[in-house]
């Protein structure tokens, strides 16, 4: 049984409000004018730290075909004072697609690269100051390994992901002395995203003239199952797991290569919400986003790189799209965008990193939305007793009348009952489930989220 009633006073959760904007712009950074800027990234542990990757025009050849021996690049440029200043460059004589940190082995980074017809990963033991250029790893013929991304879990996990080839996954255990490829998994890709909450949990944007979708893999890539449902025809350029959302994911967007006018047409941002099994549109429509970014501790607040039409901000959980591009070089494309692990402002604002095909890398003041949230951040959603055993009760405040829908969902991120689908007035409501057992039987973790209008909330609770 579900009781469902008004609850007087549980605090406020996530209230959005339409408000006035506030005055934002973008500068540019240093002397990197017509730099070409294909990765921008921020550690999580180092807001001070920004690296960016130079490989000019690497999208010229998208389709599947042969890369191009000569594709210009300028390697890493580095910023080790909160992007105040780029001037430390390395791999000078590479076009570098991806570059990041190791989360796990603190002087280790990695990167992606090509000189002339070579193309793999390349490896620092000192904090990006010097590389082992002689030892290039991964390099099969005519491809290029391109993004790259560490296991949260497994400490010796990284993969990458491959263009103009079948092999489009490779991974390796043991720092790149060897690197495996699924023979099974026949697909070039361009982005990658781990999840944060379930070990093994990976997926994979299909991105060639006849792959659309996303893929997930529930084993660290030994198999993979493509969900395209929302995304037929498709093409995925930038995928993101939701850091606090388990079972959200974000993914930006084109067409598969239209060969009758020789291009590709935007498709904005999608969201799943049951980990990445079907998809929905959410904003920046007719854009080609090649970036989406999460703020690192609150990630209410998403940015996505939109091409030529700029920055795309959302203070709602990817629910509410602006673009904030004053101050951005009209028609220069936008490829890539970084959230520095800072705290917001006093009025909620963020500021983060853009790096451009053309005129190098710009760093904004503090980026606002229409939307903003009062929240008290000790309290997201109330569930209790905790932990349950065969009632619970569920407290939420809904900041518009509207439909609400109520799901658990097992770690996986399969839905296990929808608890509520209806509409809901403004304002603190709440349920109660008398006989939990009809819903859930088996003792584990598992998520209730609830979805609504403007956002959605999401967290755990244990079952006996």
């Amino acid at each position: 049984m579900i009781r469902k009633h008004l609850l007087s006073a549980i605090g406020v959760i996530a209230t959005f409000a339409v408000v006035g904007l506030h005055a934002q712009s973008w500068t540019q950074i240093g002397s990197t004018a017509g730099q070409y800027i294909n990765k921008i990234s921020t550690p999580a542990g180092e807001p001070n730290l920004v690296i960016a990757t130079s490989a000019e025009d690497s999208l010229n050849l998208e389709i599947y075909s042969p890369f191009s021996s000569l594709i210009p690049g300028h390697g890493i440029i580095i910023s080790r004072n909160g992007g105040e200043s780029f001037d430390e460059r390395r791999l000078d004589s590479l076009a570098v697609f991806d570059a990041i940190k190791s989360r796990h082995h603190s002087s280790r980074w990695y990167a992606t690269a090509r000189y002339l017809e070579q193309g793999g990963v390349v490896i620092s033991e000192d904090n990006g100051v010097t590389w082992d250029v002689a030892n290039m790893h991964g390099v099969t013929y005519s491809s290029q390994k391109y993004a790259l991304a560490e296991s949260p879990f497994n400490p010796d996990y990284v993969a990458v992901t491959a263009l103009a080839t079948d092999e489009g996954y490779n991974y390796t255990t043991d720092n790149f002395k060897t690197c495996t490829a699924n023979a099974d998994f026949d697909i070039q890709a361009r982005c990658i995203s781990f999840s944060e909450a379930q070990a093994g949990l990976v997926y994979v944007g299909g991105d060639d003239s006849f792959a659309d979708g996303v893929y997930r893999s529930l084993d660290s890539g030994k198999t993979w199952t493509k969900y395209n449902s929302g995304l037929e025809n498709l093409r995925v350029l930038s995928v993101w797991a939701s850091n606090e959302l388990p079972q959200f994911v974000y993914c930006g967007v084109d067409t598969v290569y239209d060969f009758a006018n020789k291009l590709y047409m935007g498709r904005g941002i999608y969201v799943s919400q049951d980990t990445g099994k079907t998809w929905m549109p959410i904003g920046a429509a007719g854009s080609r986003v090649f970036d989406i970014k999460q703020h690192p501790k609150y990630p209410r607040f998403l940015v996505a790189a939109g091409n030529s039409e700029g920055v795309y901000v959302s203070s709602a959980y990817g629910f509410y799209w602006e673009i904030q591009s004053d101050g951005l070089p009209k028609g220069v494309e936008v490829r890539s965008i970084a959230i520095p692990n800072n705290e917001p402002d006093d009025n909620g604002g963020f500021s983060c990193f853009a790096g451009t095909q053309g005129a190098g890398i710009y760093k904004s003041t503090p980026l606002y939305t229409g939307i903003e949230e009062n929240r008290t951040r000790d309290v997201e959603l109330m569930l209790y007793p905790m932990p349950c055993s065969n009632y619970l009760n569920v407290a939420w405040e809904n900041p518009n009348a509207g439909n609400c829908k109520i799901e658990v969902r097992d770690l996986m991120g399969n839905e296990v009952a929808t608890i509520l689908n209806a509409y809901c007035p403004e304002g603190h409501n709440s349920l109660t489930i008398d006989r939990l057992d009809n819903f859930v039987s088996v003792s584990g973790t598992y998520f209730i989220s609830i979805i609504m209008q403007n956002g959605a909330v999401s967290k755990s609770f244990i079952k006996l």
